[in-house]
């Protein structure tokens, strides 16, 4: 009598949500502030949750950016890579 709906999760997506109960410190030198290691605090992930460009490692709020002029959706990354990017684009 019952109906099953089973559906299988895009592997971006997977892999987020296994990420998601990982505790973790912040990989900023120096930076010792406690943080979830899933997708929203690694560099280089997209604002739809896919990875882009970034180094992938894990960063509080306050070491953790949206580089770009804010109408356009940009990868959240970390300083050095906001850095390289920037070199990047004027070369």
């Amino acid at each position: 009598m019952g109906n099953t709906l089973t559906f299988t999760l895009p592997a971006v997506l997977a892999a987020a949500l296994a990420d998601d109960d990982q505790a973790g410190t912040c990989d900023q030198t120096g930076c010792d502030t406690e943080i979830d290691l899933g997708p929203a605090s690694r560099c280089g992930t997209g604002p739809d949750g896919s990875a882009a460009s970034g180094c992938g490692q894990h960063f509080c709020s306050r070491h953790l950016w949206l580089d770009g002029d804010h109408l356009t959706p940009q990868p959240q990354q970390c300083e050095p890579c906001i850095d390289q990017n920037t070199l990047r684009k004027a070369a």
